[in-house]
């Protein structure tokens, strides 16, 4: 009798030292619930609790669900306080439950994922660092750029509007990442005024694309890699095809240099320019640089050959490489002197909508528009179709969740109103780097802060006025040391 009473309390000691290691699911089934597969899949257990054991639980909504052999009692109902599939999976037999009681020891190694993992062993499971400790699988907690749950979801939904993809170079990234390399916009601090447009008839559809000068004129999507400046590139991209629209396709026909704003531009507080900024910004360097000299207009951006982008591959601008005076300007690819005209625009100014009709009069009547809006954690995934928020995505945890973008048209597709916009990560993202969301979306803001300027000539790098050092900074242009 001494001796059972011996065993038994050894056994005891066993269970409850397991019980301190159990894992029993994580926020995800707080939505979908918990079941015993679970339990032992996370846990590296090959049975279920061979007594009644108020550890062996999983989260199951908002209460939990047990995974104990005790479940399979001859009382237990759909209503008690067992997982769903506990009687299935936690059913034993006399034998095999007096086996697993006499040999109650937790497979040290991990399972995860299809995979095992040795006890010790470190792993990165998508952009987590993982370690199987005890039989057990500890991640970190970052959350990732790609959620594989939420991804299942949008692409499982019939109803869905669009499709998500698992993008190679996004895996294994968190969204601090995302943040700060592909994003990069704050809003305008002051409130803007609403543009209002004379009344119009409307077209259902319209692509700038589309427009006889852009036919064999439509520029490269760009790819702004790890600098955070969605600012610029949308800016620029935008002011590049306006000018294009006041030359009817001969001029504004090329990538300007986005090195040339990113690099000579004075952020608020120094900061580099791979760094969130306002619109205004871009559009104020723009301009700044091609401002008037003695009744003449001097400076302006030169072309992506002369000063390609860089930054774009280390998520640092450089110094300013561009000579002070804009007349007589080196190419830094090749020390050449640039030969053709500089690229300015007439002076930036915000867009308001006061309706959806007014930017669509707006992209028509004067080109596109670069717009700004928030981001939650889905956009990073998206594939192709009229992009709409899912409702279990979450707006991205930092303090300016915003980026950049071109909108260029507009167009409806099985009764969904969308706006067409260009992005700035690369033509595998997206419809070959464009994409299309939802018009009237008060979640993601989209429509409601956008800026532009009016497309204007550009300038003779043959006249001999030149800009002045002093002038140069006020500009907000500066040669950074």
């Amino acid at each position: 009798m001494m001796k059972l009473f011996i065993i038994l309390f050894l056994i005891q000691i066993v269970f409850c030292y397991d019980s301190r290691y159990f894992s029993h699911g994580g926020k995800q089934n707080e939505e979908k619930g918990g079941t015993c597969t679970e339990f032992l899949e996370i846990n590296g257990l090959e049975s279920c609790c061979s007594q009644r054991d108020d550890d062996c639980y999983m989260i199951h909504y908002d209460t939990r669900c047990y995974c104990d052999v005790f479940c399979d009692r001859s009382s237990f109902t759909d209503s008690s306080d067992c997982c769903p599939d506990a009687k299935s999976t936690c059913s034993l037999k006399t034998e095999q439950l007096v086996f697993t009681t006499k040999t109650s020891t937790r497979n040290p190694n991990c399972y995860k994922n299809g995979k095992w993992y040795q006890n010790g062993q470190t792993f990165i499971d998508n952009c987590n660092e993982c370690r199987c400790q005890d039989g057990l699988v500890k991640c970190s907690l970052e959350k990732c750029l790609i959620n594989t749950e939420l991804l299942d979801k949008i692409n499982s939904d019939p109803y869905s509007t669009w499709r998500a993809e698992n993008y190679s170079n996004y895996w294994s990234k968190n969204q601090d990442y995302g943040y700060r390399h592909k994003l990069g916009t704050k809003i305008p601090n002051k409130i803007q005024r609403a543009l209002r447009i004379d009344p119009v008839p409307i077209e259902e559809s319209y692509d700038f694309r589309e427009e006889s000068f852009m036919i064999n004129n439509v520029r490269p999507i760009r790819d702004q890699g790890e600098c955070g400046a969605s600012w610029a590139f949308a800016a620029l991209d935008t002011a590049t095809d306006r000018v294009a629209k006041v030359y009817e396709g001969k001029r504004g026909n090329e990538s300007m240099s986005i090195q040339m704003i990113i690099s000579c531009v004075i952020l608020p507080g120094n900061a580099n320019g791979c760094s969130p900024a306002t619109m205004d910004l871009g559009w104020k360097f723009i301009e700044s640089s091609s401002k008037e000299n003695d009744g003449k207009i001097v400076g302006g951006i030169v072309n992506e050959k002369c000063y390609p982008l860089e930054s774009d591959k280390t998520g640092i601008a450089d110094a300013c490489k561009v000579n002070s005076n804009l007349n007589r300007v080196i190419c830094p690819s090749d020390d050449r002197l640039y030969n053709k005209p500089l690229m300015n625009s007439g002076p930036g100014y915000p867009i308001r909508p006061a309706s959806t009709n007014d930017l669509m009069e707006e992209i028509k009547e004067n080109g596109p528009v670069q717009m700004a809006f928030k981001v939650y954690e889905d956009f990073f995934m998206y594939k192709s179709g009229i992009y709409s928020k899912h409702p279990d995505a979450k707006l991205l945890d930092v303090e300016e969740p915003y980026h950049s973008v071109k909108v260029l048209g507009w167009g409806s597709e099985n009764g969904v109103d969308y706006w067409i916009a260009a992005n700035s990560w690369g033509p595998e993202w997206g419809e070959n780097g464009y994409f299309r969301i939802k018009r009237q979306d008060d979640e993601t803001e989209f429509g409601r802060y956008g800026y532009a300027a009016w497309g204007s000539k550009p300038i003779n790098t043959n006249k001999k006025n030149s800009l002045g050092k002093s002038k140069y900074r006020n500009y907000n242009i500066q040669r950074r040391e």
